[in-house]
């Protein structure tokens, strides 16, 4: 796969036609309602490059609450989040409040208001956590901000 670099990104973190192989279902697209996602279990690697895109069938909205957020305070390891017209990505706008940072407190949610939702995760080569688990789920209604998540 494409070997990518901290330095090699654009701005908004988004590489087309990389290959995300480092993590624990990287690389996949998640269709159902609600599901989680990992970038696995113990530190992460150096260096990862990792991409999932979540795209529950017939939602028009994507929420993504973040469990568990153990990335290394440094600025070297990031997860962006974009919105995206489809499952392709291939026009990923960064959703409000990303990227995230180790040095931040653990994010809130996630919205994405298209029904896709790309979640990137950059890692630099020294200092590691564990990552994130983070769970989601389609909506059928658009919101802002703070949406209401059927139970």
């Amino acid at each position: 796969g494409l070997i990518l670099k901290t330095s090699d990104l654009s701005d908004d973190g988004y590489v087309p036609g990389a290959s995300y192989a480092d993590c624990q279902q990287s690389g996949t697209t998640l269709t159902d309602p609600t599901g989680r996602l990992t970038n696995g279990y113990g530190e992460y690697a150096p260096r990862a490059d990792c991409q999932w895109i979540i795209a529950p069938q017939g939602a028009v909205g994507v929420v993504l609450t973040f469990e568990q957020f153990d990335m290394a305070d440094d600025e070297g390891d990031i997860i962006y989040a974009f919105s995206c017209t489809d499952a392709t990505c291939d026009v990923p706008t960064p959703v409000p409040g990303s990227p995230f940072h180790g040095d931040e407190p653990m994010p809130g949610r996630v919205v994405s208001e298209t029904g896709v939702l790309l979640l990137r995760m950059v890692v630099d080569c020294c200092k590691n956590g564990e990552g994130f688990i983070a769970s989601y789920q389609g909506t059928n209604t658009t919101c802002v901000g703070d949406c209401q998540i059927p139970a």
